[in-house]
């Protein structure tokens, strides 16, 4: 009898063991389960470069840990090109560590966005073919993970109007300094045949900004990167190949201060820097590491324009005036377009209409309200394509241009 027990209870030990076995296995991940968006990239062997850089950046365990996101990854040959182009860079290892770093993260986007879902979003959400309000994916722009670090302005003060108003200044040349936050992390247009449908645009408009064709209208490119895989699904989001590595786009106020082909834009920037407005951010002064510990920090500004048609500086965009409903930040849909004359061609618009008999002999001293709609005549609260000259555009002081 006590035998019979034993093996009696030794049955129910076994089964109960293989019970709790089974129930284990309930939480082991399934093998159909896809990695997650950077072990994806690892099984692509198109991708080894662009791996590589995610690795040297430590982001391998950012992709692979929390998080969902759509990652634009450039294929090897994209590299090459890029190697080619670029004559301050051979390999990945010439990069510097934090240019890298940019980099990957203007190449990862926010959330996970199939196909579909790139070709179909406004600022009210999924666009729906019923709804007369949001039926058309005008949301072109995504949000990127690259954040630019808060920049350093020089300042100083003018007179205007019998009021001393601030005036932006070459750093190098400053006696006093404000450091802007950065108020938005950096947004990438994605451009697809319903955009190029919906506001009457052609393909060449594209390749405008871009320099290459837009291929067919079954074609996604990230900015000047065309999509060339299928989507590759991960765990936590989507990979894209991607036929070239794109550089971080720069806003309006960066590009003014370049010199490109041995073109200068300085006189219509010193227009620019006339119409600054700084406002303090204690939040922001605040959380800044060491600053709950009495460590000295440096105060925060928040930059602006409110006199020009949008904010030069700023990565968010605003919507037009006159429009309402609208949600706070309605970036993904709305670009602003700016068209800057060199200097040559500024000085030419001098000469012809400011230096003239009873005129105001220099752009310096006509009167601060003609300052300001010269500045405003050569933006637009919308993009700017070369279509529009064709049709007609409001510039920002209304007027209708050809």
């Amino acid at each position: 009898m006590t035998k019979i027990k034993s093996i009696f209870s030794l049955i129910i030990l076994l089964i109960f063991f293989f019970s709790c076995k089974e129930e284990m296995n309930k939480y082991d991940r399934p093998d159909w389960l896809a990695g997650k968006v950077y072990t994806q990239i690892l099984d692509q062997p198109e991708l080894s470069t662009f791996a590589s850089c995610i690795e040297k950046t430590g982001y391998d365990k950012v992709l692979d840990i929390s998080g969902s996101y759509t990652v634009f990854a450039p294929s090897n040959d994209a590299f090459n090109k890029y190697f080619t182009e670029n004559t301050a860079y051979s390999s990945v290892d010439d990069i510097p560590l934090a240019v890298l770093e940019e980099l990957i993260k203007y190449h990862v986007v926010q959330n996970p966005w199939s196909k579909i879902q790139l070709r179909s979003l406004d600022v009210f959400g999924w666009i729906d073919t019923l709804d007369l309000n949001n039926n058309e994916p005008k949301g072109f722009k995504r949000e990127t993970l690259f954040r630019e670090p808060n920049r350093k302005y020089g300042w100083d003060t003018y007179v205007k109007n019998s009021k001393t108003s601030p005036l932006l200044v070459d750093t190098l040349s400053a006696s006093r300094f404000r450091r802007v936050l950065t108020d938005s992390r950096k947004y990438v247009p994605v451009f697809y045949q319903e955009y190029f449908n919906i506001y009457d645009l052609q393909k060449e408009d594209y390749s405008f900004y871009f320099d290459r064709p837009f291929d067919s209208s079954d074609d996604i490119y990230f900015a000047g990167a065309k999509i060339v895989s299928e989507e590759i699904s991960a765990e936590n989001g989507f990979v894209y190949i991607i036929d070239r590595v794109v550089e971080p786009l720069k806003n309006a106020y960066e590009l003014l201060e370049e010199t490109r082909s041995g073109r200068s834009y300085s006189d219509f920037l010193e227009i620019i820097n006339l119409y600054p407005n700084f406002e303090y951010d204690r939040e922001a002064t605040f959380d800044q590491p060491g600053a709950d510990q009495g460590l000295d920090v440096d105060s925060l500004f928040n930059l602006s324009f409110p006199q020009l048609t949008f904010d030069v500086t700023s990565e968010r965009t605003s919507a037009p005036r006159g429009t309402y409903g609208l949600p706070s930040n309605v970036t993904i849909r709305y670009h602003h377009g700016l068209m800057a004359p060199t200097n040559e061609a500024f000085q030419n618009f001098v000469n012809e209409y400011i230096k003239i008999p009873n005129g105001w002999g220099s752009f310096s001293g006509t009167p601060d309200v003609i300052k300001k709609i010269v500045a405003n005549s050569y933006m637009s609260v919308n993009t700017i394509y070369p279509t529009d000259f064709e049709k007609g555009f409001y510039n920002g002081e209304k007027d209708l241009v050809y």
